[in-house]
């Protein structure tokens, strides 16, 4: 390689590693986005699942959209064993919530969503979740 190919490989390699860490950090695990379709009449839908990587650390959720006039309730659950935390009511467009949980590190859990109130369609909510 030439000199100056050489010069300006080594400077980008040192910008990514300079930007690199200065970059957004989230405790624990990154936002990961969900895009669900809730049944009707209530039933629960449930995200992919994530591994905790701080025990008893909140996760938290951001609702960016729920279909219609509908509201929708959180919970975050431990896949194996299906023991959810208290439910966070109410969500709407734009909301954001801490999930206050006791899971350990290692535990894989996801989220669990219901429509706030009764529905005869299915409903569409997207958003982003970590489970930290």
């Amino acid at each position: 390689m030439k000199r100056s190919t050489k010069a300006l490989a080594t400077g980008g390699l040192v910008a990514a590693l300079i930007f690199g860490a200065t970059g957004t950090a989230y405790a624990g695990t990154k936002n990961i986005a969900f895009n669900e379709t809730l049944p009707r009449f209530q039933i629960a839908g449930w995200t992919n699942s994530q591994t905790k990587e701080v025990s008893n650390l909140a996760g938290h959720v951001n609702v960016g959209t729920v279909g219609d006039d509908y509201s929708v309730d959180v919970e975050l659950c431990q896949s194996l064993l299906l023991v959810c935390t208290d439910k966070v009511r109410g969500l709407r467009d734009r909301d954001d919530a801490n999930l206050p949980n006791g899971f350990p590190a290692g535990a894989e859990v996801r989220l669990q969503l219901h429509v706030g109130s009764y529905n005869f369609v299915q409903v569409q909510v997207q958003g982003a979740w970590r489970s930290n």
